[in-house]
């Protein structure tokens, strides 16, 4: 990438970014979570799915993207049929906010899909593009992410524009496993902070909260450091079931053991204060392609 190229980026984010409509107002302080994990099969999606869910409930405009290249099912797990997705918007078949549709409880949702693995090679002149739309997106209080697991380029991409990150994991050891690899990489190599852990899957509270305690211990040995502790889900039948059905366990079954913990796990993450990034300073998009330009340079 050019100089001039990245000049043009900058002074068109700064442009938007200073323009009347980015004023301060609802969507200057939104608050974008990426929810990752270190291996597929955690139940990472149906957390990022059943968080919106909740939040967009207490009256936040809530904005969930499945960032997920590889198995990309937000849309299958809330029972919704998208018409475009993430890699219409990067080939320019529709536009950003052609690719946002409302979700369960007043969500709303940008779907994956085939082509956001493409990202690295879209022409500058589409990526500006997709920045000049960003402004879309400065209207919500919340932004999630459900990232792919593992620690891919494009994952990272996602990981590191995002003001908190929560680690999914399970009580199964590769899961513990992949999960202190991610944590390990996210605090030695990028200096991530506001980084959580969420335990899935467990037979107790105290099972979840042993796991964390673990986390810690190979954390403070290995890498002198430690993670905080979001919370634990039960394995319970009645998510289960909802997965088969593609409807959300809160939205079904409010009253199950899982539905306590997402409103328990919502409230810690949401209503808890944080060092917010303002979007008036750094929008979410406006970071993402921004990085993806600057390792072009390389």
């Amino acid at each position: 990438m050019s100089t001039d190229q990245a000049a043009s980026l900058r002074s068109l984010a700064t442009s938007k970014l200073t323009s009347p409509k980015a004023a301060p107002g609802p969507g200057r302080n939104t608050r974008v979570i990426a929810v990752t994990s270190g291996k597929g099969g955690v139940g990472k999606t149906n957390t990022s799915a059943n968080l919106a869910f909740v939040a967009a409930g207490t009256g936040k405009k809530v904005l969930v993207i499945d960032a997920d290249i590889g198995l990309a099912n937000l849309d299958i797990t809330l029972g919704i049929t998208p018409k475009y997705h993430m890699g219409d918007v990067l080939r320019g078949t529709c536009t950003l906010k052609e690719v946002i549709i409302p979700g369960p409880n007043g969500m709303w949702v940008i779907p994956g899909g085939s082509g956001l693995d493409e990202v690295a090679r879209v022409e500058e002149q589409q990526m500006l593009s997709i920045l000049g739309q960003s402004q879309e997106l400065d209207d919500f209080d919340i932004v999630i992410i459900d990232t792919g697991a593992g620690i891919s380029e494009l994952v990272l991409n996602f990981l590191l524009v995002a003001h908190e990150i929560v680690i999914v994991t399970t009580p199964e050891p590769t899961a513990f496993s992949d999960a202190y690899a991610v944590i390990k990489h996210l605090t030695t190599k990028y200096q991530k902070q506001n980084l959580k852990l969420l335990v899935n899957m467990v037979k107790s509270s105290s099972e979840g909260q042993q796991i964390h305690m673990k986390m810690n211990i190979m954390l403070k040995r290995f890498i002198q450091s430690e993670i905080a502790y979001l919370g634990s889900v039960s394995d319970d039948a009645m998510l289960r079931k909802c997965v088969r059905k593609q409807k959300l366990v809160c939205d079904l079954y409010p009253a199950s053991p899982a539905s306590k913990n997402f409103q328990n796990l919502a409230q810690r993450l949401f209503d808890g204060s944080t060092n917010i990034i303002s979007t008036a300073q750094a929008g979410f998009f406006s970071s993402f392609f921004e990085r993806i330009l600057s390792g072009r340079r390389s």
